[in-house]
């Protein structure tokens, strides 16, 4: 998943952009790497306290109902999985800019 990100005019317009943007990027980012063959059905914890629900379904997995499209893409900060659908914090409203 790519994040795209605005020009800005200064530091403090960054930091306030990155503030907004950490509960989100928090609620789907784990503290250790997992990969799709080791992933079961039950929750996983994300660094934002949040509480993803996995599913396994034979060779498929899914987070939150949302099926893993692409799995184990390496980073240069661990594992990523692609998704097909943006998963929210719990009653988070994204508001266009």
């Amino acid at each position: 998943m790519t994040c795209g990100r605005p020009a800005f005019a200064g530091a403090h317009s960054k930091r306030a952009y990155n503030k907004r943007l950490y509960p989100f990027r928090a609620h789907r980012v784990v503290s250790r790497i997992i990969l799709l063959a080791s992933v079961s059905s039950g929750e996983i914890k994300t660094i934002g306290g949040a509480a993803l629900v996995a599913v396994r379904a034979g060779i498929e997995a899914f987070v939150d109902g949302v099926r893993i499209s692409r799995a184990d893409v390496a980073a240069s900060n661990g594992i990523m999985h692609v998704i097909n659908e943006v998963i929210l914090p719990f009653g988070a409203v994204l508001e266009a800019a």
